[in-house]
């Protein structure tokens, strides 16, 4: 079995779910599950705000059928996953009841991953690799000192890993200074996605109106408020097309009842659909708000996708260390909605300059992140027998 140590909150048990991590770690799931199909994921997000006791049940996941070990909760989550780092003894009889695991993969350097990955190194004696979203002090928390008691875990237990997988530069940086086997990955890029760059056809509607695609969390961060403020701007001829939930949902659903097509909200939407509407898309866009003022620290894995697509996207700046190649067709403007939309009325022409280098960034994008790349990588990972034991 493969065990799976993560946060998880998709939208169908939170309301104010974290959709970027939650379809992220269903995509991991979901290609771990090709490499053994018995999957037990240790869920620490603390959804619940009831007092639990311990909770393991069957689950499904990404279309995967797995055991799902949920620690005990109470009515505050802060406290509550305080708390969960003293049921480490509890959690790990759970496991041993189920089987013995054939590795660990753990998602972010969090307080109650590392102690469980310190804990469980003594126990089950097996590779385990980290996967690296975030730096611990990539977004000012203030006197918060949750990302100091992250970082002292992380760093305890970042010795017993086989290798990891990280987002951006800075997390390559960190892992490579301790020695560690590290990979690039700021998404897994599915097969369909390849499947519609080759197949689908770009700018060559029937009545010749061009399909815009954002998807991504309804918020400013993510750039959300100058996706709407292009609703309004954009002439006709243009049509908007916008997935995800958030803050501005119900801006978004508003305006779409008002804007004569001009923009289509779909709210959340299973894979399947998200895919059939990226398909008729022409360009795709991506204002997420300035990462350099977050120390580089995330990174939207949704550009590695848009890419892959093998559409147009209009994005602002992201790092771009060890992903040049993929972003070679990336058109690149400043965080407004007049450069927005300015890239928008030329986005035709655009893509008739660059579609070489627009295919050639899908074609890279597709061999470094596709499923199988990855699949290797970790196989690479977990038969390395240089990590501590």
């Amino acid at each position: 079995m493969i065990l799976v140590i993560a946060p998880y909150s998709p939208p169908s048990r939170l309301t104010n779910a974290n959709l970027g991590a939650s379809r992220k770690l269903e995509t991991i799931i979901y290609n771990l599950s090709k490499l053994d199909d018995k999957i037990v994921l240790v869920n620490s997000a603390h959804n619940t705000l009831e007092k639990t006791a311990i909770l393991t049940e069957t689950v499904t996941v990404a279309g995967i059928e797995l055991v799902e070990i949920t620690p005990p909760t109470i009515k505050n989550r802060a406290l509550g996953k305080l708390k969960n780092l003293f049921c480490m003894a509890q959690v790990l009889d759970e496991i041993k009841k189920i089987g013995q695991p054939q590795f660990i993969w753990l998602y972010n350097g969090y307080a109650f991953e590392m102690l469980f990955a310190i804990k469980a190194k003594k126990i089950f004696k097996v590779p385990m690799i980290l996967e690296f979203e975030d730096w611990h002090f990539s977004r000012g928390r203030g006197l918060n000192p949750k990302p100091y008691i992250d970082y002292i875990f992380w760093r305890v237990a970042v010795r017993y890993m086989a290798g990891s997988f990280v987002v951006n530069q800075l997390l390559e940086n960190k892992m490579c200074g301790l020695g560690k086997s590290v990979e690039l990955l700021p998404g897994i890029v599915p097969q369909i996605l390849a499947d519609i760059a080759s197949e689908t056809t770009i700018f060559k509607t029937n009545d010749g109106v061009i399909n815009i695609g954002f998807f991504s969390g309804l918020n400013s961060e993510k750039g959300a408020d100058i996706v709407l403020q292009l609703a309004q701007k954009l002439p006709s001829g243009y049509a908007l097309h916008v997935t995800g939930s958030g803050a501005l949902s119900k801006d978004f659903e508003q305006a779409a009842k008002t804007s004569k097509g001009k923009l289509n909200y779909y709210g959340r939407v299973d894979d399947k659909t998200l895919y059939q509407i990226i398909a008729k898309c022409d360009v795709m866009l991506n204002p997420h708000a300035s990462i350099a003022h977050m120390n580089n620290g995330v990174f939207p894995f949704k550009v590695i996708e848009a890419v892959a697509s093998g559409r147009l996207l209009i994005s602002t700046n992201v790092p771009d260390d060890g992903l040049l190649d993929v972003l070679v067709g990336v058109q690149f403007v400043n965080h407004s909605v007049e450069d927005f939309l300015s890239a928008i009325l030329a986005c035709r022409q655009q893509f008739v300059a660059q579609k070489a280098l627009i295919e050639e960034g899908a074609i890279v994008a597709n061999q470094k992140f596709g499923e199988q790349s990855v699949l290797e990588k970790i196989k690479s990972m977990v038969s390395y027998k240089g990590y501590a034991s």
